[in-house]
């Protein structure tokens, strides 16, 4: 256990309460659930990651309107890729 705790404390002194805080609400808001497959890692063997709909490289923010839940897979699937208007119109109302 005690190397758990010093993993833990490592791994997580550079990340800011507030980038936590923003993290578990967007995982929240999505129902812990990739945005575009489904999946989430209680019924499947995958990672939850967080994923801009518009990519910071084209310019996309790290606001929350443009951040949701992925799967590992998908989001790696995706890149840099830009959504068509549909594709976001989709996504945006599974939040709903």
């Amino acid at each position: 256990m005690n190397c758990l705790k010093e993993f833990l404390n490592n791994e997580l002194s550079h990340v800011s309460t507030g980038l936590l805080r923003k993290r578990f609400l967007i995982f929240s808001r999505d129902n812990f659930r990739c945005v575009y497959c489904g999946r989430n890692p209680r019924e499947h063997d995958t990672t939850l990651e967080i994923e801009h709909i518009v990519p910071r490289a084209k310019g996309g923010s790290d606001g929350i309107a443009n951040l949701v839940t992925a799967c590992k897979e998908c989001n790696a699937g995706k890149g840099d890729y830009l959504l068509n208007k549909r594709q976001k119109e989709i996504i945006l109302n599974k939040r709903v």
